[in-house]
């Protein structure tokens, strides 16, 4: 085969792959709302509601609730364990909602150094 050949063929085959592409455009709003409380040095409270939109806010797509229980080891460390509440909606035309409940839990630390401060959740 010769080397123009080759090249031609190179070249349409991503142009062909694009053409099956499709692509759907979906919109969607998330809001949501984190605490943590401290209650003494070693116990708080750990709350985050999230609710997802869809469709230009036409449709209710995630519903999450998650509290929890929050145990300081060090200022910087924490263990948190909770229970978790979420609702997934179907896609338009369906009707099954799923709910979903589950424990869960995270363990969350903190450095700090001159002007960086980071955050690490597991």
């Amino acid at each position: 085969m010769k080397k123009c050949h080759v090249l031609l063929l190179l070249l349409t085959f991503p142009l062909a792959a694009a053409a099956q592409r499709q692509v759907n455009v979906q919109e969607q709003a998330w809001f949501g709302y984190l605490n943590q409380t401290r209650f003494s040095a070693k116990w708080g409270a750990w709350l985050d509601i999230h609710a997802r939109r869809t469709d230009f806010f036409d449709r209710p797509a995630t519903q999450i609730f998650r509290p929890g229980v929050t145990w300081y080891l060090h200022d910087n460390v924490r263990f948190t364990a909770g229970y978790a509440y979420v609702r997934v909606h179907p896609p338009a035309g369906l009707q099954t909602i799923r709910p979903e409940n589950r424990p869960w839990q995270q363990v969350l630390w903190t450095t700090r150094q001159r002007r960086l401060h980071t955050l690490q959740q597991f």
